[in-house]
């Protein structure tokens, strides 16, 4: 008599997140598909900026949500704009209050003043391009004072977009990684709660640009700028360790992926019920 075969049930994997840096990097085809059974997030990051996800082919986009999605940006998209930037100069002001608590700092008092008072200001902008002036001129006094905290042996001058030529400091170059891990848990929450990733509202929409990913990002900025700032002033030998430095970013990434996802859901919510949205706060 044949026995029959015993069905062998594999456990789902203790992960819920796969990052590939291509580099030198592979992944095979037989992982992939075991990353789409078990609902792995699997994100292509070449140098930590978030280049592709992987969808499964049988993902079913809520089309009614995004049809409210582009009726959104019709008709409330300077709301929403204003909302993601007054959530980032908020929470900017916050950190530099609370180093000027901590120091008793009034340089760092005033500069959070007037960073929050650019938050305020942004009330009253009548477009999205007013709403940008605005952010970027908090921007401005924000990296000036935050230039104050961090140890002068670190290098760290200004603030370094990714098309600057300068070469990359410590500070800067952990800035870039934290952004890229938290675009890729920003992604990833937006597909989730069902929203178009590229339909944004302070960012324009542009092709193979995931803009509201963008949006999203601005309001958890300072939460990065957190850890660097913390790795920078207590464990300079751990920002200029590159494996280190990563283990502590993705720990800070990990860490924001529940707040990261209920504001997720908040906006979409916000977008579908036409509610009020109410930007993330720093802790």
């Amino acid at each position: 008599m044949q026995k029959k075969d015993k069905k062998v049930e594999v456990a789902p994997p203790l992960v819920d997140s796969i990052v590939v840096a291509v580099q030198g990097a592979a992944i095979s085809a037989k992982a992939l598909a075991k990353a789409v059974e078990f609902g792995i997030d699997v994100a292509i990051m070449p140098g930590w900026k978030p280049l592709a996800r992987l969808v499964p082919a049988t993902y079913a986009p809520p089309v009614d949500l995004w049809v409210k999605q582009v009726g959104a940006y019709v008709r409330r998209r300077i709301y929403f704009a204003k909302r993601f930037a007054q959530g980032k100069l908020e929470n900017q002001a916050a950190l530099l209050r609370h180093y000027s608590k901590l120091h008793r700092d009034r340089r760092l008092e005033q500069a959070a003043e007037t960073v929050l008072s650019y938050a305020k200001a942004v009330n009253s902008a009548s477009t999205v391009a007013e709403v940008r002036s605005l952010e970027a001129a908090g921007a401005r006094t924000y990296w000036g004072a935050f230039k104050m905290l961090i140890p002068p042996q670190l290098g760290f001058k200004k603030r370094l977009k990714r098309y600057d030529p300068q070469p990359r400091d410590p500070v800067n170059t952990a800035l870039n990684i934290g952004y890229g891990l938290l675009k890729k848990e920003c992604w990833r929450a937006l597909h989730l709660a069902g929203l178009n990733p590229h339909i944004g509202f302070l960012h324009k929409p542009r092709r193979a640009q995931p803009a509201l990913v963008y949006d999203l990002v601005e309001e958890f900025r300072p939460a990065v700028d957190k850890a660097v700032l913390a790795m920078a002033r207590r464990s300079p030998k751990v920002l200029l360790d590159p494996a280190k430095r990563l283990e502590e970013l993705v720990k800070t990434a990990v860490a924001l992926r529940e707040d990261v996802q209920r504001q997720a859901r908040s906006l979409a919510a916000a977008i579908r019920d036409g509610l009020d949205y109410s930007p993330w706060g720093l802790k």
